[in-house]
């Protein structure tokens, strides 16, 4: 899964790049767009027949998963994923997770920026996303970053 989400990652990176490329310069733009997409195809390749490869390690960095021991249920397994997102005004702000729960997960807002005002809270929770929301009279006006944390069992895929 993370491999794909690293490939999928690149190439969403290398359409924007492209994309404002093309904005800027529209008139001539086949052998830059060229370019980079041979790039990004060449880093997909390192990441996709390159075992643990840096790239592919900081997509892994944001899931973590415990296994149990073996004298315990296999089923309670728990996987740990982190997560940022920016909040401006008091528009609820929806997070879909890197892989889905089987159950709704305990999901955490960190403020690790110390900003005064309160952070958004948890309005609700799936096992595929969960939805922010600011619950305040004074809304700041300025974007603001808040990390999130969610603890909860991954979903089985069928073998």
């Amino acid at each position: 899964m993370a491999k794909f989400l690293t490939i999928f990652n690149l190439f969403a990176g290398a359409a924007s790049i492209c994309g404002l490329y093309v904005t800027m310069y529209q008139e001539n733009y086949k052998l830059p767009l060229t370019i980079i997409f041979g790039i990004t195809f060449i880093v997909s390749l390192y990441v996709l027949f390159t075992p643990g490869s840096r790239i592919e390690e900081n997509v892994r960095a944001k899931i973590t998963h415990y296994v149990p021991p073996k004298q315990m249920d296999a089923s309670s397994e728990l996987v740990i994923q982190r997560g940022e997102f920016a909040i401006r005004g008091v528009q609820p702000i929806a997070v879909e997770f890197y892989e889905p729960f089987a159950e709704e997960p305990q999901v955490e807002v960190i403020n690790d920026r110390g900003y005064t005002e309160k952070p958004p809270i948890v309005v609700s929770t799936t096992g595929h996303q969960v939805v922010f929301e600011r619950k305040t009279i004074s809304v700041p006006l300025e974007k603001q970053i808040f990390k999130w944390v969610a603890r909860g069992v991954p979903l089985k895929r069928k073998s």
